[in-house]
């Protein structure tokens, strides 16, 4: 692992490894934000678990924002593997149409 923090997490389900690679990076929007987005486990869920629970209208400016980032990383990727270059105009397009529609 390279400038990253692994977290071991005690849960109902056993121990699991974290990478914070996507926290703890600005306010509290964005995290909660990468929390929801994650298709680890439920995030609506643990979301809802929360003593303060957000609801999904008040994230949508971090969760387009997390669309958005998630659209520009696959650049970065295609840059090492030129192949997925088309894959990274999808994704990039579908956020920004998503985004788009969701500020009209």
């Amino acid at each position: 692992m390279r400038n990253g923090v692994l977290l071991l997490l005690v849960t109902g389900e056993g121990l699991r490894w974290t990478d914070l690679e996507d926290t703890s990076r600005g306010p509290r929007g964005w995290d909660l934000a990468s929390l929801r987005a994650t298709a680890r486990l439920d995030g609506r869920a643990a979301l809802d678990a929360m003593p303060d629970p957000v609801d999904d209208a008040e994230l949508a400016p971090f969760l387009w924002l997390r669309k958005l980032y998630a659209g520009a990383c696959w650049f970065v990727h295609a840059a090492r593997e030129p192949a997925e270059l088309p894959e990274a105009r999808r994704r990039l397009a579908a956020a920004v149409g998503e985004v788009g529609a969701g500020l009209r």
